[in-house]
């Protein structure tokens, strides 16, 4: 035995705060984009708008790009729209939502559609983020089992002894698997209680103020009673203090399960427009709402001057200014091209889909697209998190062409989807007063060439609140 040292190189990406910022805006919706950028321009100075919506990225690159240099500098203004030097994939990488012709944008504005909330499921939600996490089977097994305990609050409300008992998976399994989901979105899902929901947000935040952990770890009852002298006491600080930490914690969801909960219908903007001119299709990004950015020409101004009469303090403050509002706009730029790259993307593979319609569907991984535009797959799962697309056979989630899928005869592979189709028109046509059972439809789909097991068709079936051939029969 003897000790020695010795030197390892290694390289490690540190998500900055930056970073962080840049991967939440690119799940974020339009709508939670055009708040985000309306509280920017309210924090920071060296942003203002430039009297229009933000420009759709350049096809072609741009004259001029801006460096980190420049950022640093403000030697060149940066207006949203310009082509940007920012590189998602260093980043993202590494970070463990029937259409006719309505006017957008001045053009081609887009009415909101009304949808059934039941596709918003929680437990689906989390399940697709399950797919991309880089986990042991016997991990995202035990993930599952989590996901399928979660209450109508987002919380884990059995003990993980009695999870173990129920599922067969051991209780280190589960505490990994309890890991795994507390990471995925919404933020806080997974909890055990108030204060860890409340942790876990403020964990994704990187908040570090002691007394707004205090206030979650310490004084939650105090809270419920609105009892700031107390905490104030008890923490040695003053009202102002309690009450500016209080706010934070405003902001924070205790019910993260809450927008997936309810039955009623909700409505949604599709984020993009497919048109087909001739016989291609186009691709419009929907930015109503999302102001146009620029470098506020007085903050670059001074800094390009360098006066002498300035403070090394205002100096700093100037560049802080400028740097983050130029990464803002260099984001917002990155966000809208990625999108655009996986929706052209989608368009290649499922061409069939958008010139026909639902049959046309093929079963379409993650991978897939990440593959095709040179992506990690986490890259694409934020992009088409939360966004919907209007389409001229209607309006769905970007994660609907995202499919898995069954063989035909020929080995050929048929989207679960086009299945599904399949079975609503055999049992639309049945005889009401016969009605198929799964074994029979089983029959009729392997007449389509389609040959799947019958446990699979009671899947599809209930997936479509399809009742059984006995209730069918009952009600008719």
């Amino acid at each position: 035995m003897e000790l020695k040292q010795s030197l390892k190189q290694t390289q490690k990406l540190a998500m900055t705060p930056r970073m962080q910022q840049a991967i939440e805006l690119l799940q974020l919706s339009r709508i939670e984009i055009a708040d985000w950028v309306n509280q920017e321009l309210q924090e920071n100075p060296a942003l203002e708008e430039r009297g229009e919506t933000l420009e759709e990225p350049l096809s072609e690159p741009a004259n001029s790009v801006t460096t980190s240099q420049d950022v640093a500098t403000g030697s060149r203004e940066l207006v949203s729209g310009d082509a940007s030097g920012v590189s998602w994939e260093d980043f993202i990488t590494a970070a463990p939502r029937d259409a006719s012709h309505r006017s957008w944008s001045g053009e081609e504005r887009l009415a909101s559609e009304q949808v059934e909330k039941g596709f918003q499921d929680l437990g689906e939600h989390i399940n697709w983020q399950l797919q991309v996490a880089n986990v042991r089977t016997e991990v995202k097994r035990a993930a599952q089992w989590i996901i399928g305990n979660l209450d109508e609050k987002g919380w884990l409300s059995i003990s993980l002894d009695e999870l173990a008992e129920r599922s067969g998976c051991s209780v280190q399994e589960l505490q990994d698997g309890l890991t795994v989901v507390q990471k995925c979105d919404p933020v806080g899902v997974g909890a055990r209680d108030l204060c860890e929901c409340l942790n876990l947000q403020l964990d994704s935040r990187n908040d570090s103020n002691a007394l707004v952990r205090a206030l979650v770890n310490s004084h939650l009852d105090d809270l419920k009673r609105k009892d700031f002298r107390k905490i104030a006491k008890d923490e040695k600080v003053s009202l102002v203090e309690v009450e500016e930490a209080y706010q934070v914690l405003s902001l924070l969801e205790p019910c993260p399960g809450r927008p997936f909960g309810a039955d009623d219908s909700v409505y949604i903007t599709p984020e993009i427009l497919i048109l087909k001119v001739d016989d291609e299709y186009e691709i419009l990004l929907n930015e109503e709402g999302i102001p146009g950015l620029r470098v506020n020409r007085e903050f670059s101004r001074l800094l390009r001057s360098g006066k002498q009469d300035l403070s090394k303090e205002t100096k700093k403050y100037l560049q802080e200014k400028v740097s983050a509002a130029s990464w803002l706009i260099s984001s917002l730029n990155q966000r809208q091209e990625t999108i655009r790259k996986v929706m052209w993307s989608i368009i290649s593979y499922q061409r069939k889909f958008f010139d026909e319609g639902i049959g046309g569907l093929r079963p379409l991984k993650l991978q897939d697209v990440a593959m095709d535009i040179g992506m990690a797959e986490s890259t694409v799962s934020r992009a088409t998190a939360g966004k919907y697309v209007d389409t001229p056979h209607g309006v769905f989630s970007l994660k609907y062409f995202f499919i898995s899928g069954v063989s035909d005869r020929e080995g050929n592979e048929v989207s679960s989807e086009n299945v599904k189709e399949r079975i609503k028109k055999i049992i639309g046509e049945e005889d009401s007063a016969r009605p198929l059972s799964d074994q029979r439809i089983v029959e009729e789909l392997e007449g389509l060439d389609i040959k799947i097991a019958r446990r699979t068709v009671t899947k599809y079936r209930e997936s479509m609140n399809i009742l059984s051939s006995t209730q069918r029969r009952g009600i008719r």
